[in-house]
């Protein structure tokens, strides 16, 4: 569960702050101010200002939905409990999400796979009650009215909290799963289409012969033809394409749509497992790990010291359990809580359902 993990990584903030022991981004400054200290009593203005300062982000802004799943991935990556933040704090941000009161994010910012600081930005500003946000009722207005009129409080940051919701990808990952499943989908249609051209064009589907593709056995190609031929032989052979049984050969365009379209496929789930890692990952600096989580890893290092096997590693990125496993096309996002399991969550599904 999410909740111990979260509460055990707060508690190794909290420790560094009150033995004043310095920690880059706890109780120093940011970029060239790392080596300049803190003192205790300015530590939430600074998490404060960072937050002000980094939301610069212009254009257009993002649609609500893409927005509300910007938000949705973040909260995801704060629930696996390596970046110090409050349980309160998180569960202020899934009450937001809930109740549908959702930061107003500009579409320019990011700075790519160095971090979707500015957009991560405008999120956590909304969520302080700053900036504009989406009224559930319609429109734009101001944050601080949107969250009081849902009898929301506006998040207080603590002592790297505001580095914690602005230190990720959630925005490029979230807006390349989208991506990647519209892909999918032309992909398919693509595959329905050829199907189509062949009954008029009078082609054959003897190309399509699954004794063909399975000495070829690339998945993608396998996948193009399969689909083809559930098209032309549901349950018996196409009328058309039985219609002109002399026919020997169709034109490269016809007979090579699975090597062609195959690859397609292939590139196309090659993205998607790169973005359900990156879904899955928690990424913030510095991440926070317990005595207990750095203890059970040593037997993951080799005599050298470099580290091995990471998805084998507590609460490593491969294996489920670390806060919610998301997918990027794959499931639907059951009611969750900071306290969620690791059931398979679909990104592209997150602005039209709730989180528990």
């Amino acid at each position: 569960p999410a909740k111990p993990r979260v509460g055990g990584s707060r508690e190794i903030v909290d420790r560094i702050v009150s033995t004043d022991e310095v920690v880059y981004g706890i109780n120093t400054g940011f970029g060239l101010f790392s080596n300049v200290t803190v003192s205790a009593d300015k530590l939430c203005a600074l998490q404060d200002n960072l937050i002000r300062s980094h939301s610069a982000g212009c254009g257009e802004p993002l649609t609500r939905e893409r927005s509300r799943r910007l938000l949705a991935l973040r909260i995801n990556v704060l629930a696996k409990g390596h970046s110090g933040i409050r349980a309160e704090v998180l569960e202020q941000m899934i009450a937001a999400f809930n109740a549908d009161c959702i930061p107003v994010v500009p579409s320019k910012g990011t700075v790519g796979a160095s971090g979707d600081l500015a957009p991560l930005s405008h999120i956590a500003l909304g969520l302080m009650g700053e900036g504009d946000m989406w009224d559930p009722q319609g429109g734009i207005a101001p944050a601080a009215e949107v969250l009081a009129r849902a009898n929301l409080t506006p998040i207080r940051l603590g002592a790297k909290e505001g580095l914690a919701m602005i230190n990720g990808t959630q925005l490029i990952a979230s807006l390349g799963a989208e991506a990647v499943e519209r892909a999918g989908r032309a992909a398919r249609l693509a595959d329905y289409i050829a199907a189509l051209s062949l009954e008029v064009l009078c082609g054959t589907n003897r190309a399509f012969d699954p004794l063909i593709h399975c000495v070829r056995p690339h998945s993608g190609q396998m996948e193009s033809a399969a689909r083809v031929r559930s098209v032309l032989m549901p349950t018996a052979p196409s009328e058309l394409c039985m219609s002109h049984p002399k026919q020997v050969q169709d034109a490269y365009s016809l007979r090579c749509v699975p090597q062609v379209h195959g690859i397609t496929q292939d590139t196309i789930e090659f993205v998607r497992r790169i973005l359900n890692t990156e879904l899955n990952s928690a990424t913030d600096n510095p991440m926070v790990f317990t005595q207990e989580q750095v203890d059970a890893s040593e037997s993951l290092r080799t005599s050298d010291g470099d580290r091995i096997a990471c998805k084998d590693a507590p609460g490593g990125n491969g294996r489920k359990g670390d806060g919610q496993d998301i997918k990027a096309a794959d499931a639907s996002p059951p009611p969750a809580t900071a306290n969620a399991g690791a059931k398979p969550v679909d990104p592209l599904e997150a602005a039209n359902r709730k989180i528990a």
